[in-house]
């Protein structure tokens, strides 16, 4: 498996580099049809996807003071993607481009506060994040589908003492750092 961070952070910091380019990047629901779904982390993937915007100071000038408050208070709203469908066809329009409806711009006009999946157009069998979600999924000591984080994260301070130890003085034959620590294992 490739670990595609360093690429996507030279993307990222590469895209913002162009002072009168919106970028928008998003990823999809995630999986919705296995086990995973039902963890606790599957349900933030499924109703929380990654979602950010790069918004450069030359778009920031032409989007306006106004457009660009409301894409800082609806970050913490309620919004789907036919919203940024929207704000974007407004950009193109000059009957809807100054409205401060978020029916007509958006993003670009701030969401109400309490607005609930009821007040969104969502297809037949479309599960709402609202139905259920607050419920807490118990988690049991030591469970197995945990483990594999527990040893990532204990393969990790031991590879740091490691690390520390051998970086000792090369000339010493003595070591610094915590060498005679035992190795944690998982059990």
């Amino acid at each position: 498996m490739i670990n595609m961070d360093a690429i996507m952070a030279k993307f990222i910091s590469d895209i913002a580099s162009f002072t009168n380019t919106l970028t928008v990047i998003f990823s999809d629901h995630g999986h919705t049809m296995t086990p995973f779904s039902y963890t606790e982390e599957g349900r933030r993937e499924l109703f929380d996807p990654m979602f950010f915007m790069i918004v450069p100071d030359g778009v920031k000038e032409k989007v306006g003071a106004v457009r660009m408050g409301a894409l800082i208070t609806n970050q913490k709203r309620l919004f789907m993607l036919y919203d940024v469908h929207k704000a974007f066809m407004s950009l193109n329009d000059p009957q809807k481009i100054n409205s401060k409806d978020h029916k007509v711009t958006g993003i670009f006009s701030e969401i109400p506060a309490n607005r609930t999946c009821a007040d969104l157009y969502m297809l037949p069998l479309t599960r709402c994040k609202c139905e259920g979600f607050d419920e807490e999924i118990p988690v049991k000591d030591n469970a197995d589908d945990h483990t594999w984080l527990a040893e990532f994260a204990v393969g990790y301070i031991n590879d740091a003492i490691q690390k520390q130890y051998m970086s000792g003085n090369s000339g010493s034959p003595k070591k610094y750092g915590y060498g005679s620590c035992k190795r944690l294992v998982g059990k």
